[in-house]
C-alpha cells in the first residue's frame, strides 16, 4: 500500500493496512522515539468497544496494534461494553516508569461524571483499569491530560454541569489528585480541552458545548497551570472559523524537532460515529496571538492552503424530495413532498421574507404528545429544522403554546454558538388543530441567527424532521427527514440550490 506524505484534514486517513484509522477524542504520548496513538474507536453512541491503539515514526503512517484497553463483561462494570468511555489520554511518569491512562467515564445518561485511570508497564498496553472517581468531588467529563517539563502532571476536565473547566494537580505517581485545583472559563460552557506550553505560556484550547455539532473553538492563556487563565478569543480564522473547519479539539501535539504544535480534531458524524473523520492542522503563533488556517493538505515541509467549502457533500444516499412553487416580491415558498411513519403524515412548506423564515407543516394522523417541561427537549416529540448549522427546535406545551430552543440538544438556553440568550424572543410557533390532525406555523427571525440571504444561486444544506418517541420499544420516529441524515452534520441533509426562471418565474429548490 502507498504511504501517506501528507495530512489531508477531514478525508478518510488509511493506517499501514489501508483501514480507516479509528481514534477519535484521544491523544498521543511520544517514548522511545516513537508515538503513541489512544483514541475511541466506538460504533455507536452508548458503547465501549475498546480503546485503540497506533504506533508511527513520522505521524503520517499509523501501525494498529492491539486495543490498550479492553471491555469489561462483568455488569456494572465501568468498562462494560454498555458504558461510555471517552477522550482517553497517556503519559509516562518518570518516578515509577508507569505508563498512565487517564479517560472520561460515564453511564447512559451522563450522570455519573466520573474520570477513570489505567496503567500499564508498555506504552501500547494492555492498560489495568484501576477505578474511577470525581476528582475533588466535583462533576468530570471531556478531559485531557498535560505533563509539565517538570514533571508535574495535570488533569483538566469540564466540570460543573459543564459550565467550568477544572484544573487538578495529579498525585506523585499521577493515580490521584493532589488536593490543588482551579477553575479556568467560568461560566463559560466549554469542553473537548487541550493544553500545550509554548515557551513560557501555557495556552487552554476548548470548544463550546453543543454535542456532536461544531461550533467555535475559543483559547486561554496563563503563566502557570494553577494560575489565572485569560480568554483570548477564537482559534480559527478564515471561511469555516465559527464551527473550527467543522471539528471539535482533542489534543495538542507539540512536535519539538520539527519546532510546530499540531491542533488535532474531531470531525463528529453522529449517529454515524464509525466514519468520524480526524482534522489535524498546523498552529501558527503571531505577536498578537494564536491562529489556525485550512490547508486542504499539509506536512513538514509543504502546506497547500485552501478555502474551507461547508456544503454538503458525498456519500450521500439520494432523497425523494422535491420542493416547486411560485416567485412573488415578497416571499420564496417552496412545497415539499410529503414525509410519514405508520403513525403520521406530514406535508411541508418553507417560505422566506425580509425578517423570518416562516414553516408551515401539516401533519395527519396520531399527533405529538403534549409536553410539560421545558427540559432536555430532544427527548419528547419535537419538530426539528435546520438551514446549514443553524438548528431549531419546537414543543407543544400543555396550554398550547409553543416552545422554542435554539441549538442542537441543549440542556440550558444560550449555550449555543450562533445564538444569542435572547435568541427565543425571535422564535415563535402556533399550532392549529384541524380535521384529521393539527397544523404548525412556525418563525424564526433573523435575530434570532444571521440566517444565510436566499437568492438566485443559493446553495445551503436544508433538513426538516417531526421526531416522534413511539410507545414501542421507545424509539424514536423521524418524518420528513432526508435518506442518509446525520443528525448535526449538515453535510448529510440534500443539497438545495435556488434557481429563478425569469420566463416561468418559478423557483426550483432540490438536491444537486
Amino acid at each position: 500500500m502507498e504511504t501517506n506524505t501528507f495530512f489531508k484534514p477531514g478525508q478518510i486517513w488509511p493506517d499501514l493496512e489501508g483501514n480507516p484509522i479509528r481514534s477519535h477524542g484521544g491523544g498521543i504520548l511520544k517514548d522511545n522515539g516513537a508515538y503513541y496513538w489512544f483514541g475511541e474507536k466506538r460504533d455507536g453512541f452508548i458503547t465501549f468497544p475498546g480503546i485503540s491503539c497506533y504506533r508511527s515514526t513520522d505521524l503520517l503512517n499509523w501501525e494498529r496494534l492491539d486495543d490498550a484497553l479492553k471491555p469489561v463483561e462483568e455488569d456494572g462494570h465501568d468498562l462494560h461494553p454498555n458504558r461510555i468511555v471517552e477522550r482517553p489520554k497517556v503519559i509516562r511518569n518518570p518516578r515509577t516508569g508507569q505508563y498512565v491512562m487517564w479517560m472520561h467515564i460515564e453511564n447512559k445518561d451522563y450522570s455519573l461524571a466520573h474520570a477513570g485511570v489505567a496503567v500499564s508497564d508498555r506504552p501500547e498496553g494492555p492498560y489495568q483499569y484501576i477505578s474511577s472517581c470525581r476528582p475533588n468531588d466535583e462533576e468530570s467529563r471531556d478531559m485531557t491530560l498535560y505533563q509539565d517539563d517538570d514533571g508535574s502532571a495535570y488533569l483538566i476536565h469540564a466540570s460543573e454541569n459543564n459550565q467550568t473547566l477544572h484544573i487538578n494537580l495529579l498525585s506523585d505517581d499521577y493515580l490521584s489528585m493532589e488536593g490543588k485545583w482551579t477553575q479556568a472559563c467560568e461560566g463559560l460552557y466549554r469542553e473537548a480541552p487541550a493544553v500545550f506550553k509554548h515557551r513560557d505560556t501555557y495556552y487552554l484550547i476548548a470548544s463550546g458545548c453543543t454535542g456532536f455539532s461544531p461550533n467555535a473553538s475559543y483559547y486561554a492563556v496563563a503563566d502557570s497551570m494553577l494560575g489565572e487563565w485569560k480568554i483570548q478569543g477564537s482559534i480559527a480564522r478564515g471561511t469555516g472559523a465559527a464551527n473550527t473547519f467543522y471539528s471539535q479539539p482533542t489534543f495538542a501535539l507539540p512536535v519539538e524537532d520539527k519546532n510546530i504544535v499540531i491542533l488535532m480534531g474531531d470531525r463528529w458524524r453522529f449517529p454515524n460515529l464509525s466514519d468520524t473523520r480526524h482534522v489535524w492542522l498546523p498552529m501558527i503563533f503571531e505577536e498578537n496571538g494564536l491562529a489556525i488556517e485550512w490547508f486542504d493538505e499539509w506536512n513538514f515541509e509543504e502546506r497547500t492552503p485552501g478555502v474551507y467549502v461547508d456544503k454538503a457533500e458525498g456519500p450521500i444516499k439520494p432523497v425523494n424530495y422535491f420542493c416547486a412553487a411560485q416567485k412573488n416580491d415578497e416571499t420564496d415558498q417552496f412545497m415539499l413532498d410529503q414525509g410519514d411513519t405508520d403513525e403520521l403524515k406530514v406535508v411541508a412548506s418553507l417560505g422566506w421574507s425580509e425578517n423570518s423564515l416562516q414553516v408551515n407543516l401539516r401533519l395527519e394522523g396520531e399527533p405529538l404528545h403534549l409536553y410539560n417541561s421545558k427540559e432536555r427537549i430532544w427527548e419528547q416529540d419535537h419538530i426539528w429544522i435546520s438551514i446549514g448549522h443553524f438548528q431549531f427546535s419546537f414543543a407543544l406545551l400543555q396550554d398550547g403554546s409553543c416552545y422554542a430552543v435554539p441549538g442542537t440538544h441543549l440542556d440550558q438556553l444560550g449555550m449555543g454558538t450562533f445564538f444569542s440568550s435572547e435568541a427565543t424572543k425571535h422564535m415563535c410557533g402556533h399550532w392549529l388543530h384541524t380535521e384529521g390532525g393539527f397544523q404548525v406555523v412556525l418563525s424564526i427571525g433573523r435575530q434570532a441567527a444571521p440566517l444565510p440571504e436566499l437568492s438566485t444561486g443559493t446553495e445551503l444544506p436544508v433538513s426538516i424532521a417531526v421526531v416522534r418517541h413511539t410507545v414501542s420499544h421507545n424509539k424514536k420516529a423521524r418524518v420528513f427527514a432526508p435518506a442518509g441524515w446525520v443528525w448535526g452534520d449538515p453535510r448529510t441533509y440534500f443539497r438545495a440550490v435556488l434557481q429563478y426562471h425569469s420566463n416561468t418565474k418559478e423557483c426550483l429548490l432540490c438536491r444537486q
